[in-house]
C-alpha cells in the first residue's frame, strides 16, 4: 500500500474517531430522564452509519475496532429495541445503563483506533521517502502532460 492510501486511512479512522468523541460528549451532557433510551438508540444508529461509511476507505488494521463497536452498537439497540417491544417503559435506570455501554463501547473502539493510528503513522514515517518520490513522480507527470 502506497504512502497516499496510508494517509487517506489514518484520516478516516480519525474521522471516525472524532464523530465518537463528539457522539460521547453529547451523551455526558445529557440530562439522566426518560427520553435516554431513545438519544442512545439514535445515536447507536447514526454511529453504525458512520461506521459503515468509513470501512469503505479503511485500512484491514482497522476493521476489526470498527466491527467490533458497530457489534456493541448493535447490541445495545437489540436491548432497547427488545424492551420496547416487551412495552416496558424506558426508565432512567435503563437509559443510563445504555448510555454506560455506549460509552464505554466508544472509548474502547477510540483506545483501540489510537494504537492502529499509531501503527499507520509509524509505518507512514518509515516509508516517508517512498512517499515524497511518490508525490514527486506524480507531480513531474502532471506537469509533462501538454494542456489541451
Amino acid at each position: 500500500m502506497s504512502g497516499l492510501e496510508i494517509l487517506g486511512a489514518v484520516a478516516a479512522s480519525l474521522q471516525l474517531v472524532d464523530v465518537c468523541l463528539a457522539v460521547a460528549q453529547h451523551l455526558r451532557n445529557l440530562p439522566a430522564d426518560g427520553k435516554m433510551t431513545d438519544k442512545v438508540a439514535f445515536n447507536c444508529h447514526r454511529l453504525l452509519e458512520c461506521i459503515s461509511a468509513s470501512l469503505v476507505s479503511s485500512r484491514p488494521e482497522s476493521y476489526r475496532p470498527a466491527r467490533d463497536i458497530a457489534e456493541e452498537l448493535q447490541a445495545i439497540r437489540a436491548a432497547i429495541e427488545q424492551r420496547k417491544r416487551k412495552r416496558l417503559l424506558p426508565n432512567v435506570d435503563s437509559g443510563k445503563e445504555y448510555q454506560r455501554r455506549l460509552l464505554m463501547a466508544l472509548n474502547s473502539y477510540h483506545c483501540a483506533i489510537t494504537f492502529v493510528s499509531h501503527a499507520m503513522h509509524r509505518k507512514l514515517l518509515i516509508n516517508q521517502g517512498g512517499l515524497s518520490r511518490q508525490l514527486d513522480q506524480s507531480f513531474q507527470r502532471l506537469m509533462s502532460r501538454p494542456m489541451k
